[in-house]
């Protein structure tokens, strides 16, 4: 996701640097490097509708990805209503 995505905010990250599952590594030398070249945290502002990432607080949650282009987020959210305190699952699917 990070070097798909890197491009958008002006950088360059060395892919092979990381593992091919190293998606938290990536992410935080994306943002790293974004720093250096402007000196603003532009990435929080990216999807501010999703979750917050619960091993990363600065970005939100990891989608999954397949080849077709499919992009799918999944999380537990707490419903608003104060009566239905239940767990729900929510899923967004996106495609190109």
């Amino acid at each position: 996701m990070a070097f798909s995505i890197m491009g958008l905010f002006g950088v360059t990250l060395d892919t092979r640097k990381f593992s091919k599952d190293d998606r938290l590594g990536a992410t935080i030398a994306l943002m790293q490097a974004i720093l250096r070249r402007s000196d603003r945290a532009s990435w929080v502002g990216a999807a501010p509708y999703l979750p917050v990432n619960p091993r990363l607080s600065t970005v939100s949650v990891f989608p999954h990805t397949n080849v077709r282009g499919q992009v799918l987020f999944e999380f537990d959210f707490r419903a608003a209503n104060e009566q239905d305190r239940r767990s729900h699952k929510r899923t967004i699917l996106g495609a190109r």
